[in-house]
């Protein structure tokens, strides 16, 4: 694989896990109550060393939803080479609005705004001169949270207290998920011992290896935050804007109509797994199409866009990706065991 090539794969994978690191950080749930800045009391089995860890998500979700503040997150994601780091700047409304401010990272990041007040999803790219428009992206993050509990309370992801640490001067608790499958990623959350709130979370190999976090370095808790805040971001002039009008889960059928290539879809699924939704975005201007895979706690996703590069087998830029080239598209399967994605890129008809 040429270089300059490898560096954009890189720079999407990185990219993909800032921004989906810094969206877990305050949708935990799916009430649209009126925002309550109010601290929530601290439950007696928090404070008690022998709290649950469904417990503690409980409350994080619960916290996430309604506290308003400020802050500064750095946001890490592993590659062959070491870890990518970026810097962003944070403002959170509970779990109805976001920004982010990109304020340094690999490949251009610096300078990129991600806005999401609920309603629309807008990404910045000035070096590019083009933003991404596009239905809210929050709602599904309330989604996963709910499933996130749902598979706690019916026993197929497990959590853990694991004790105390402190993040951005802020003493807070952990807990750990984990799957009964003790070979697949784990996650773990930070969560603030005064308010509930989400100060970091991780996700790790089998080995205890990071592959992605993102963590609070500093924070403001606030009473409100002005709705100018998450408008659209000013662009300058000459700006190019990509609506996105599909909306994130559709059927093949429904995202293959807007396209502009045509969908391969993959013969071999791994035991377990069934195709859950299918999405399309834009990639440096270029229609991706997005084909998500889920057995529950576990999700691969394929991404595919037009392009064309070496035909030997599927390359791996990073711990959780593989990429191959199939009859003149570029094919990227993230998020699951290498040798099932690799069965699924072999298999793309």
């Amino acid at each position: 694989m040429r270089p300059d090539r490898q560096s954009r794969i890189c720079r999407a994978a990185v990219t993909r896990g800032l921004v989906a690191a810094a969206f877990s950080i305050g949708c935990a749930s799916s009430t649209q109550a009126a925002i309550d800045v109010t601290p929530p009391p601290i439950p007696r089995a928090v404070r008690q060393a022998a709290a649950t860890g469904r417990a503690l998500i409980e409350r994080m979700q619960r916290a996430d939803a309604r506290i308003c503040f400020i802050g500064v997150q750095t946001s890490r994601v592993s590659y062959p080479g070491g870890i990518a780091t970026s810097q962003q700047r944070m403002y959170r409304l509970g779990n109805r609005s976001l920004r982010l401010d990109f304020l340094s990272g690999p490949g251009g990041l610096a300078g990129e705004t991600i806005v999401d007040n609920g309603t629309t999803f807008y990404h910045y790219l000035p070096a590019r001169r083009t933003m991404d428009e596009g239905p809210s992206r929050l709602h599904r993050e309330r989604l996963r949270a709910r499933q996130m509990l749902d598979l706690i309370k019916s026993g197929q992801v497990t959590a853990r207290n694991l004790g105390r640490d402190e993040v951005a001067g802020r003493s807070c608790t952990i807990v750990e998920l984990r799957l009964a499958d003790t070979s697949a990623p784990w996650r773990a959350f930070w969560v603030d011992d005064a308010t509930g709130v989400q100060l970091k979370n991780g996700q790790y190999r089998n080995d205890g290896s990071i592959l992605s976090s993102s963590a609070l370095t500093e924070v403001r808790f606030v009473d409100s935050i002005p709705v100018s805040t998450f408008a659209a971001p000013k662009v300058a002039a000459g700006t190019h804007v990509q609506r996105i009008a599909v909306p994130h889960k559709s059927t093949v059928a429904e995202v293959q109509a807007r396209a502009g290539f045509p969908i391969k879809q993959p013969t071999y699924i791994p035991s377990g797994y069934q195709f859950d939704a299918a999405g399309m975005s834009r990639f440096y201007g270029a229609p991706m199409v997005t084909l998500r895979y889920t057995d529950g706690p576990r999700v691969i996703s394929l991404f595919e866009m037009q392009g064309t590069g070496a035909s030997e087998g599927p390359s791996h830029p990073t711990a959780d990706v593989s990429i191959s080239f199939v009859g003149g598209l570029k094919i990227v399967a993230v998020g699951g065991a290498t040798g099932d994605m690799d069965r699924m890129l072999a298999s793309m008809r």
